[in-house]
């Protein structure tokens, strides 16, 4: 009998940076998002109450509504194993 398992490559070395997340690094999880919609189709979400500052990138940006309601979804969505 073959073992016909596939086998799982692990890299040689660790990356040496983790990947930026899509969203500001203060920002947490399922806090209240405020999203803009412009005159040009796209959107702009700041966390509520914060005013967007282009010089510190506090904003996620959007070219069209698909991805901007994909990525409030996500962030709003329950995660296993958090109560």
């Amino acid at each position: 009998m073959s073992d016909r398992r596939r086998r799982v490559e692990t890299p040689a070395e660790p990356l040496a940076v983790a990947p930026k997340p899509p969203y500001p690094s203060h920002w947490r999880m399922g806090a209240l998002l405020d999203l803009r919609q412009f005159t040009d189709g796209s959107f702009r979400a700041t966390l509520h109450g914060e005013d967007y500052d282009p010089a510190q990138d506090n904003a996620v940006h959007f070219t069209n509504s698909f991805d901007a309601q994909n990525f409030v979804s996500q962030w709003y969505a329950r995660t296993m194993g958090v109560h």
